[in-house]
């Protein structure tokens, strides 16, 4: 909700919106892209397809930004994709998934808040997702599963979670933790 205020008052009403492989092969491409502009794109729409992240995808920028996909199955992203700091990113309709580097598919981190909308996360070594150090992690309509650790995973004092229709199974551990002081809301 926040990240929808944000784009209907920006530029004039106008959302820019670049997408990939059109505008930037890459997603890394146009997620730097997307920093170097302070603000003016404010959607990456990624089409179908297998995206594999050479290293950790790293959204640090303080602008707000919408990255969405085609549909869980349809757009996938393999590796891990790291939010610190940064304020209202919003991930829609993608499958992530860490691949054989293993770690986690979503790891929010440092003070950063992500919105995730639509998302599977499957398949990863570690945990699927990670919340740590005062971050904040809103998740919805989404599924987490086949996760080598728990599926989602929340850790530290002044961390939080929330989640609305969230399925999170077989996980080898446990769908949903709690750790150090987090708070999770479970709708």
């Amino acid at each position: 909700i926040q990240l929808f205020h944000h784009l209907t008052k920006c530029c004039s009403g106008t959302t820019v919106m670049v997408q990939v492989p059109r505008d930037y092969s890459t997603i890394e491409a146009a997620v730097q892209h997307a920093k170097a502009s302070n603000g003016m794109i404010q959607v990456i729409r990624v089409a179908a397809g297998k995206y594999v992240l050479p290293k950790p995808l790293v959204i640090d920028f303080t602008q707000s930004i919408k990255i969405t996909g085609q549909g869980q199955g349809k757009t996938k992203i393999v590796g891990v994709v790291v939010v610190q700091k940064a304020r209202d990113i919003e991930l829609n309709n993608l499958t992530l998934t860490s691949g054989s580097k293993g770690g986690c598919g979503l790891r929010v981190e440092n003070g950063g808040s992500a919105i995730v909308t639509g998302c599977e996360v499957k398949c990863c070594r570690g945990c699927g997702v990670e919340v740590r150090e005062k971050s904040f992690l809103s998740m919805h309509n989404s599924y987490v599963h086949h996760n080598g650790w728990s599926g989602v995973i929340v850790i530290g004092d002044g961390t939080e979670a929330t989640f609305t229709n969230l399925e999170s199974n077989h996980n080898e551990r446990c769908g949903i933790e709690a750790k150090d002081g987090a708070v999770v809301n479970i709708q």
